[in-house]
């Protein structure tokens, strides 16, 4: 099975992002082998792999669901040679890749 490496920071007010490390975003996105790296205020970020796909509607849903909040994605698949950045916020996302 190949997986995707992916490192998610979340930006926002302190209080939502209490709520939204609470949630359950990693079923949303179907994170596997969670990692936090860092849950500062205004700051949250994660480490965790998927499955055979860059996860751009599951993050497109999470924010939607988060609006207020700033999801900033980067992902590498290392078998098929792909790198990208997603930026996400309200459902509105920017989306970068490239081979290597």
């Amino acid at each position: 099975m190949e997986y995707i490496c992916n490192r998610m920071m979340v930006i926002g007010p302190k209080p939502l992002l209490k709520k939204f490390t609470r949630s359950r975003w990693d079923k949303i996105l179907e994170a596997k082998h969670c990692q936090l790296l860092e849950n500062s205020p205004g700051r949250h970020i994660n480490e965790f792999n998927t499955e055979e796909a860059p996860i751009i509607d599951p993050l497109r849903k999470l924010s939607r669901r988060w609006p207020k909040l700033i999801f900033l994605l980067d992902w590498e698949w290392e078998d098929k040679r792909l790198k990208g950045f997603v930026n996400a916020k309200a459902g509105i996302l920017e989306s970068y890749q490239m081979e290597y």
